[in-house]
């Protein structure tokens, strides 16, 4: 351990005898001791080795005590150290003079010994003491403004996954994020590598301020060559604090310098390599090191954020085409497939016009099973051609529903009273939707409702609606047959059927025209039922004005 370094006073008097005694005293308790014969000395004195405290007498020729305590107390470097007066002056006007330009404390003259030791030891430990604070709190102070930065420089990093822009653009703005951490002590200049088409080679990507050649022999870096190659070889952090022999790119007059080679790791995958300059000098941290780890990581989730964002956007696009591609097919396969049935139902009334007379009557049933199998073929092809059709109108507008109900009762109003049903709704809210495609999913519901009813008792299908966060939650309830529980999520799929034609009529598409409008209205549709006991079934959608997704 080191021996405990002597505090050092500085004595201020115009009296030789004066800083002879003194010094003897003070030398004798084991302090360091500088004497300075006038105020103008003092000053000078202080600016080449600081003191620890100053003992200072007062009435001096030139410049007297009280001057030279205002000049020391007005300098940022001299304001901290304590000054004691020694005087014989002690009038109590004397006294306060000296506490109001800065002294700590007040000895007259002449002095007991061993008040003054006392005095001086105690303000040494008390100086002491302000020292370690002082230092306590700029280390904190320092500290605090490190993690402040760091945290500041991983917040810009995440808000850049936000903007739409290129991989490289990003890269370039996360490069000058780290570049510009003063703590770090980096010098302006850096590039970023990432993992070529060739798995063994580095790429630069972006670069900040580097020479040219610089740029082209580092363009491309196999693994295991210089710091960086290096770096992405072991899969560790490389440094450097000067131009080594490990430096295998070089050019003629390529300065020296020092720098950090990261690597850029996901998991146990590498992406790349952060290549960063330090300033001369410059001793490696530990801290240093953490922070660029961590930091390597945010980046490494940068990256793979970036292309799983464009691996999305290119599925995205692929999709989009082929539903187009299947959209055009559903329609002119629809289309093709009319001119066949209107060519057989075309044959079939020549037959039964031109034979009218000849025909039995088994071969009149017969042409009748034709005629319901094409009229059948039509509905679907016409069911597949409509379904092909949905969302393709993708603006909406504030629909109210309760107008769309009423017209909804308006057009099935012989379906409704033929089957003595009846509608309750009242109070349902204006959405966001397209009002077409709205009508439509009302439409089949209450169809369906109506059409699986319980023999001989009469329809009653209650409509409601509840919000729910920032969705608006639909409810269409009836007291129909209600579908048994293995059923409930198979009959929203296409041409799905749970009875025969003999016992219901219908194609199977009508609820799978409703999951497609409320999937397309970012909601979703499901079925809440006790067979026998009726159904409930529950659509949301999105209570936020926007385009419909397709």
């Amino acid at each position: 351990m080191e021996p405990k370094k002597k505090s050092l006073i500085l004595i201020v008097d115009d009296m030789p005898q004066n800083l002879q005694v003194l010094g003897n005293i003070l030398y004798n308790k084991g302090y360091n001791i500088s004497n300075s014969p006038s105020g103008i000395h003092a000053l000078q004195s202080v600016k080449v080795e600081p003191p620890d405290l100053i003992l200072l007498d007062i009435q001096m020729p030139e410049m007297d005590g009280y001057e030279v305590c205002k000049v020391l107390k007005s300098d940022p470097e001299t304001r901290n150290i304590p000054v004691i007066f020694l005087t014989a002056l002690s009038e109590p006007e004397n006294i306060v003079q000296s506490f109001e330009v800065g002294a700590v404390d007040y000895i007259a003259k002449p002095f007991n010994v061993a008040e003054l030791t006392a005095r001086v030891a105690t303000h040494i430990e008390l100086q002491g003491h302000r020292n370690t604070l002082e230092n306590l709190v700029a280390r904190r102070t320092r500290q605090l403004k490190i993690f402040s930065d760091n945290q500041s420089a991983f917040n810009d990093v995440l808000l850049l996954i936000l903007q739409e822009q290129t991989l490289a653009e990003t890269l370039e703005k996360i490069l000058d994020v780290l570049l510009s951490l003063e703590w770090l002590s980096l010098d302006s200049k850096g590039s970023i590598f990432l993992v070529g088409e060739k798995p063994d080679e580095l790429v630069m990507t972006v670069s900040k301020n580097l020479r040219e050649e610089l740029l082209t022999i580092c363009s491309v870096v196999p693994f295991g060559r210089c710091h960086c190659g290096t770096a992405a070889l072991r899969r560790e952090t490389v440094f450097s604090n000067c131009l080594d022999h490990a430096h295998e790119n070089t050019f003629d007059g390529i300065e020296p310098h020092g720098h950090y080679c990261i690597p850029i790791l996901h998991k146990d995958t590498l992406l790349g390599v952060i290549n960063v300059y330090v300033k001369e000098h410059y001793v490696r941290k530990i801290e240093d090191d953490n922070f660029f780890n961590a930091f390597a990581s945010l980046v490494a989730e940068t990256i793979i954020h970036h292309r799983n964002r464009d691996r999305i956007k290119t599925l995205s696009q692929h999709l989009i085409e082929k539903n187009k591609d299947l959209e055009q097919f559903a329609y002119i396969t629809s289309h093709d497939l009319q001119e066949p049935l209107r060519t057989i139902t075309s044959f079939v009334d020549l037959i039964e016009k031109e034979y009218a007379n000849t025909l039995d009557d088994e071969f009149k049933v017969y042409f009748k099973f034709i005629d319901q199998a094409t009229d059948r073929m039509r509905a679907l092809i016409k069911g597949v051609l409509d379904y092909s059709r949905i969302g393709k109108n993708k603006e909406t507008t504030l629909v109210n529903c309760n107008v769309v109900l009423n017209d909804v009762v308006s057009d099935l109003g012989a379906i409704i009273a033929g089957n003595q049903a009846k509608i309750d709704f009242s109070n349902l809210p204006s959405i966001h939707a397209n009002q077409l495609e709205i009508k439509q999913l009302f439409q089949n519901l209450i169809v369906n409702a109506i059409k699986y009813r319980k023999a001989d008792i009469a329809p009653l299908i209650n409509i409601t609606a509840k919000k729910d966060n920032t969705f608006w939650q639909f409810a269409v309830k009836d007291n129909g047959i209600g579908i048994e529980e293995m059923h409930q999520q198979k009959i929203f799929q296409f041409f799905q059927q749970l009875h025969n034609r003999g016992e219901y009529e219908g194609l199977g598409i009508g609820l799978a025209f409703c999951k497609k409008i409320v999937e397309l209205h970012n909601g979703r549709i499901w079925v809440v039922s006790t067979f026998g006991e009726g159904c409930t079934f529950y659509f949301t959608i999105s209570d936020l004005s926007k385009k419909i997704e397709s």
